[in-house]
């Protein structure tokens, strides 16, 4: 596992690594948490990653600690999520309480305390007339969803790529 201690063949120990040194990360959560109804809870943003990551709020915090600390370097991007249009609208709840805006809410949240940027897959134009066309499922991006995305993502970062190496 990467970050974890292991012993070589010749006796001496290293830290495993995936020997990647990314300059961008794309980061795309929210989506299943909703469905499977994970609560958003809070995020502790206090430094340290949580060790409960019982909410989807400890699960983002924890996640962006540890790729901030593998690859300071890299540029990190978080998607938020795309709307679902099956039986759910944007701001009907989930078993756990929670809205897709609730999700989308925390997102922002954590990524503006750690100083991540946000890309806004809900800017996308698909809504409830649409969602046939671009959702499997009326849920599941289609390939011309991410297409789409991927546009919205480079129009994005293009506007930021000078900031990689200030």
């Amino acid at each position: 596992d990467v970050g974890q201690e292991y012993k070589k063949m010749d006796g001496t120990t290293e830290i495993a690594t995936d020997r990647i040194n990314p300059d961008i990360i794309l980061v795309f959560l929210g989506n299943n948490e909703f469905e499977n109804d994970v609560p958003v809870g809070e995020a502790a943003l206090n430094g340290t990653p949580s060790e409960e990551n019982t909410s989807f709020s400890q699960c983002i915090e924890t996640i962006l600690y540890r790729l901030i600390e593998l690859y300071p370097m890299a540029k990190i991007y978080c998607i938020n999520n795309l709307a679902r249009f099956e039986k759910y609208s944007f701001l009907q709840k989930n078993a756990a309480g929670s809205s897709i805006a609730d999700y989308r809410l925390a997102l922002e949240k954590i990524c503006k305390a750690m100083e991540v940027n946000v890309l806004h897959a809900d800017k996308l134009g698909i809504h409830s007339y649409n969602a046939q066309r671009y959702l499997v499922f009326r849920k599941f991006p289609k390939i011309i969803t991410h297409k789409m995305l991927a546009e919205q993502c480079y129009n994005e970062m293009s506007n930021c790529v000078n900031c990689l190496y200030e």
